[in-house]
This record gives structure tokens, sequence and C-alpha cells, in this order.
């Protein structure tokens, strides 16, 4: 509800949310999106309560929301992986998801970054389903070093679910993060094709 009221209060922005409560109801996964704004972490947690974060040290430390993600459980990127596997082991198993953005930081240009592997690790090492998530709109409205929101049209859109043994996207978590990062950045494409017309701009 918190970051709900937060991302509602913005008047000056539409919002475009499909799918993502209904994906990440049946079960725990790693839900991973592309970063360009600081909406974009409002926005991931606003759809579902029971979602953990993994963030780095200027959230964990900030005088905002500091106290808020420590208190959550949320998890630090910095931290070793696999101690953050152990961590997260009991709230999986207690429903919980959680949520990452595998360029590790938020882009400047709207482009994309390179994954890390550290979501699809995760998600082999608690066999957990991965949920990919397109968000498009969030770095016009607010990008990295901005000061001011503009007006927006924030678009959400969830992709289905990458089974664990889904061999499409490779079988181990390196080859997983080529062909999961390849089909995101295709996906992205697709989808800022479709929004961006001239009635958008």
């Amino acid at each position: 509800y918190f970051t709900r009221s937060l991302v509602y209060i913005m008047m000056n922005t539409r919002k475009d949310i499909h799918g993502f409560k209904e994906v990440v109801r049946g079960r725990p996964s790693v839900v991973i999106a592309n970063h360009n704004s600081f909406i974009d972490i409002l926005a991931m947690l606003m759809v579902a309560p029971r979602m953990l974060m993994m963030t780095n040290r200027w959230v964990w430390n900030s005088p905002f929301f500091g106290a808020v993600v420590r208190y959550t459980g949320f998890i630090r990127s910095e931290d070793d992986v696999d101690v953050n596997v152990e961590r997260l082991r009991d709230p999986v198993a207690r429903g919980w998801s959680v949520v990452i953005f595998p360029e590790g930081t938020r882009s400047r240009t709207g482009r994309i970054g390179r994954f890390h592997k550290g979501p699809f690790y995760l998600a082999e090492k608690l066999d957990l389903p991965v949920v990919p998530v397109v968000l498009h709109g969030f770095g016009y409205a607010m990008g990295k070093h901005d000061a001011l929101l503009k007006d927006a049209h924030l678009s959400m859109r969830t992709l289905p679910p990458i089974a664990p043994d889904d061999e499409r996207f490779g079988r181990g978590y390196r080859e997983r993060t080529k062909r999961v990062s390849a089909y995101f950045r295709e996906t992205y494409r697709e989808v800022r094709d479709a929004i961006e017309t001239p009635a958008y701009f």
C-alpha cells in the first residue's frame, strides 16, 4: 500500500499494468525487470505484496527507505550469492518471490544493459521459475539523476514464466543468462515499437 500510494500520487503519469499479480500469485518466482528509474522499484513492489527485492547499498542505507527495506528483509546485492541463496530459502518456502534488476544499475539511456548471472543462479539453486517483466516509459518519467517527474505513460508487461526445466532457454544459469537476456531485449523492442506510435508522442 505504501509503494502503491507513491506511484498513484503521481497524477501526471498514466499507468498501464498487465498480468503481473496473476503470474506471481501461483508460486514463488525470481522476477526480473529492466531498470531505468527509481520508480521501477515502487512499481514492482506495489502489485504483489509477497515480494522481496534485491537492492544495492544506496537503497539499503537510504534515510527514506533504508529502515523499511531492512525491516522487510530485502536482500543486499553486494553480499555473497550463496549467502543470499540461504537467506531466501525460508521466505521462498513461505511463498515469497524475489525481484531483481539483472542489469544491476539504472540505465542512463534507456537501452538494456548486460544481464548479470546472479538472478539465474538464484533461480537454479532455489528451483524457481524466472518471470520477465518489461517496463517502458519509466526512464522518461524520472531518469537517473532527474529531480523532477515528467508527464509520462508507464507501461508494465509481464511475460510468461520460464520454468526451471524449460530447455529453450538453456540448461545452466550461464547459458540461461545469455538466452533470457536476448529474449528480453527482443521483447522490449516489440513492446517499445507497439507503444511508441505518433499518438504516444
